[in-house]
């Protein structure tokens, strides 16, 4: 499968005693690896999560959560390099376990002999019986424990009330969320216990040589407390020294030869840090290799290959967890079996599961008819299947690749007649449609290549969502006859669309998707709590299974299911919506109590705004750009930010994470512009984001903040001019959207924008830049 194009790299450390170190990376070497990934059409990613953390993260008890589940992340997307560790002489912060599994929680309870010591574990450790099995959850702070120094000292005490018991009870592997540090449960997850550690982890170990001259500068020297571990006295605590001792050692075996090791001094009121040049040198070095050693790797695939794995990804991803639809799935393999000699329309509301049907009648095609030829779309899924022409013209070069037919018309024939047909600097007219209509005629030849020993079937999911240009819209081109030996399988909502193909189709061309019946519904929910490995309650039970029966569309499931999910045995229920637009509304309130409204708004309102999606990077850059938010951020953020670039706003990508996680489940990856962005998973969480978020003049705003974001970036990209495809998609339409027609009029008419544009293969997209 085809490697995403992005390397997002773990940064792992303590925090304060390492500062220098991560300010200079920032500043020094991760701007440089940046630049060479952009250089080979890639994206780096330096992931810190030391700054950024919100207070109200610490408060849940959150902090560890986020992130481990950011090095998996990193894990997920990036195979290798994902995970480098900075380590000085300092042990760090040893976190309480967030969860406990219920056997280790009662066996340590019953282990600590004193009363007062089982009401506290007991009193901050609740258990929760939805989880299967069930774990004991460590409570928020709330009252008076808000204080960090109210805080501390019952965090010790529960700390040693753990350790005791702990330490008698457990091996190796258990043990360790009771004993180690923040900085080692990372090492852990990210170095320690990953295969082939040593080919791709990297360690970075400072060592202050004369560490004995700050121990004796200690308790009464408040800067060197931030350099090594000390104890309630004051003092040096040896076995927290010794600690990160032991795991320099395990590192230097398990990353052998991929470590680097420097020498500081101890200077009376900080380190030395003379060693900042040749550890940036070090990490642009090291990085770079794996860097480059994975970039060789990765398989030159065309255009089309690529457009292929694309919806290959979004068809097996929506096919997970599908249940039920027997008489549908009935329906449709006997069309595909048949003789019909037109296509088969599934229809149905939004949110009803048309995507995952197609998906999973595609994924049964290749064991009913392995002789098939196979081709699905999901439009949307990506920029090119979104536009009518590009779409058509993908299918073709699919065929034609399938069959191993000569193609006498490709993607560059296409582009050359765009290309004749903008040097004439007319607004679209009649020959737009002549253009459409070429592309609609040899999709239809190309259908023509199909034998009774190589059958060809096609799949395109919610074609009711392609964009058309303004002439071609009501001129229909899906071919109500088809040729000999193809099946053509589509799905729409119904509508106006829907409404034209009635009238071109027989009545046995059309196959309605209703809601799941209670049976199906009761199964889909029993299927998703057990691959979460949770239940439910009593009246939660009775509350969640009388919406699954009384609803049956999937989409408003899966959003109460998600809903759902963050239930402990002990949370009231209360109601769940029947409607699913106010369900959505509902969960967007909830996020903006748990992560600042002003967080979430600008999010969501900038995700809605974006015309094909946004990447990480390009997110967090509006929102430090963005005066308002950037001003709430700073008044609320638990650490400062690193002294980076002073020119240009930064924030840290733990300002999003915790988002992230919680909105992953409503969020998906899309391939486009040679990078991976996110949009929202369903068409109609982008709806609802939009009527929340983009109301009034804020849609204006937001529009005119994208536009200004993108004019500002540069048109051909790194020392191999490669086109910037983000600019070019993005620009004309915020423009356009932001009313700036004036600077609309001369991105347009700009020569050089309109050569990038078709160097990058989009003249479909330049197309609807004049539309617009």
């Amino acid at each position: 499968m085809q490697k995403k194009r992005v390397f997002r790299v773990f940064v792992s450390s303590t925090f304060a005693d390492l500062k220098e170190e991560r300010n200079a990376l920032q500043r020094l070497a991760f701007p440089r690896l940046r630049e060479l990934c952009e250089e080979h059409g890639c994206h780096f990613q330096a992931i810190d999560l030391r700054w950024g953390i919100r207070e109200q993260a610490a408060l849940n008890q959150q902090t560890m959560k986020i992130c481990l589940n950011e090095i998996i992340h990193c894990q997920t997307v990036t195979p290798r390099p994902n995970f480098i560790v900075l380590l000085g002489d300092r042990y760090g912060w040893c976190p309480l376990p967030s969860e406990i599994p219920q056997d280790e929680f009662d066996a340590i309870v019953e282990r600590t002999p004193k009363d007062d010591q089982r009401e506290m574990l007991l009193s901050w450790y609740r258990r929760d019986d939805n989880a299967v099995p069930p774990v004991y959850c460590l409570q928020s702070r709330t009252g008076e424990f808000v204080a960090q120094t109210a805080w501390a000292g019952v965090e010790r005490r529960i700390r040693r009330i753990l350790l005791n018991a702990a330490e008698e009870l457990f091996e190796e592997n258990r043990l360790l969320k009771y004993v180690a540090s923040a900085t080692h449960q990372e090492v852990a997850l990210g170095a320690l216990n990953v295969a082939l550690a040593r080919r791709h982890v990297f360690g970075f170990f400072r060592q202050i040589e004369n560490l004995d001259e700050l121990v004796n500068d200690l308790p009464g020297c408040p800067g060197g407390q931030a350099f090594v571990d000390i104890d309630e006295r004051g003092c040096l605590d040896v076995s927290s020294l010794d600690k990160q001792r032991i795991l320099k050692k395990v590192l230097r075996n398990t990353c052998s030869g991929r470590v680097f090791e420097y020498r500081a001094q101890w200077v009376g009121d900080g380190v030395s840090i003379l060693h900042l040049e040749t550890l940036c040198q070090d990490v642009v070095r090291s990085l770079s290799h794996v860097i480059l050693d994975e970039i060789n790797l990765m398989e030159e695939v065309t255009p089309l290959e690529q457009e292929i794995g694309y919806h290959v990804r979004f068809g097996e991803e929506r096919a997970t967890c599908f249940v039920g639809r027997e008489t549908v799935l009935r329906r449709v393999t006997d069309y595909l079996r048949g003789t019909e000699t037109y296509p088969l329309v599934v229809f149905g509301p939004a949110g009803c599961g048309k995507s995952a049907l197609l998906a999973r009648v595609a994924e049964d095609v290749r064991t009913l008819w392995p002789r098939a030829l196979l081709i699905k779309r999901f439009v949307g899924a990506t920029p090119a299947s979104s536009n009518l022409r590009a779409l058509l013209d993908n299918l073709s070069a699919e065929i034609s690749h399938l069959y191993k037919a000569e193609r006498t018309r490709d993607a560059e024939d296409a582009l050359r007649e765009d290309l004749d047909y903008l040097s004439s600097h007319r607004p679209p007219t009649e020959e737009v449609l002549k253009l459409e209509s070429d592309s609609i005629q040899w999709f239809v030849e190309r259908m023509n290549l199909a034998r009774p020993d190589r059958p060809l079937m096609i799949f395109l999911d919610a074609i009711d969502q392609l964009s058309y240009t303004t002439l071609a819209a009501d001129s229909p081109w899906l071919p109500v006859r088809l040729p000999a030996h193809v099946r053509l399988v589509v799905s729409m909502q119904p509508g106006p669309n829907l409404e034209e193909m009635q009238h071109r189709l027989p009545a046995a061309g059309f196959c309605e998707l209703d809601v799941l019946d209670p049976r199906e519904s009761e199964r889909l929910l029993s299927t998703w709590l057990r691959e979460a490995e949770r239940t439910l309650q009593g009246t939660q039970e009775d509350l969640v299974r009388t919406v699954f029966r009384n609803s049956g569309l999937p989409l408003h499931l899966r959003l109460v299911f998600e809903e759902v999910l963050s239930w402990s045995s002990w949370s009231d229920p209360g109601q769940l919506p029947s409607d699913t637009r106010q369900l959505i509304q509902e969960l967007f309130a909830r996020l903006c109590t748990q992560h600042g409204a002003l967080l979430v708004s600008r999010s969501l309102g900038y995700l809605s705004a974006a015309k094909e999606g946004l990447t990480e990077e390009e997110l967090l850059d509006l929102l430090a750009r963005d005066e308002e938010f950037f001003s709430d951020f700073l008044a609320q953020a638990h650490h400062d930010l690193p002294d980076v670039d002073p020119t240009k706003k930064q924030l840290p990508v733990a300002v999003w994470s915790r988002l992230f996680f919680d909105l992953e489940p409503y969020l998906m990856e899309r391939g486009g512009d040679r990078t991976q962005l996110l949009t929202f998973y369903h068409r109609e969480l982008g709806l609802v984001a939009a009527q929340e978020f983009l109301a009034g003049s804020d849609k204006e705003k937001r529009h005119r903040s994208l536009a200004a974001y993108f004019r500002e970036q540069p048109l051909w990209k790194a020392e191999r001019q490669l086109p910037n495809s983000r600019k070019l998609t993005e620009l004309p339409f915020h423009q356009t959207h932001g009313a700036l027609l004036a600077e609309l009029e001369t991105t347009i008419c700009d020569l050089q924008f309109l050569k990038a544009k078709c160097e990058a293969g989009m003249p479909y997209a330049l197309l609807d830049d004049y539309e617009d």
